[in-house]
């Protein structure tokens, strides 16, 4: 969410993630001076388990503004980071060096 703080109608010419795992749904309308509205952002984290930082270019007729969103994103067993498959395979079928 923001506000339209200056005295004049604030108008978002373009809003363009930096990323195309993200998009971006803005007003398309002049904000009025004291207006409140927001810009909503969608990210798809698929494949993407671990920290994330996302960046929105905001071209206005005041002006460029640049924001970025970080995200912690977890994998369906809550973990942070992942392994591929292969090498969790390998790990478990590796006995080498263990005495049994």
């Amino acid at each position: 969410y923001f506000t339209n703080t200056g005295g004049s109608d604030l108008v978002l010419k373009s809003v363009k993630p930096t990323c195309g795992c993200t998009i971006a749904d803005w007003p398309k309308y002049a904000i009025q001076p004291g207006q409140r509205d927001s810009i909503f952002v969608t990210f798809d984290t698929k494949d993407r388990v671990g920290y994330n930082a996302k960046g929105i270019n905001i071209m206005s007729n005041v002006g460029e503004i640049n924001l970025v969103f970080e995200a912690v994103v977890r994998d369906s067993k809550g973990n942070l980071f992942t392994e591929p498959e292969d090498e969790i395979e390998d790990k478990e079928e590796d006995h080498s060096g263990h005495n049994h």
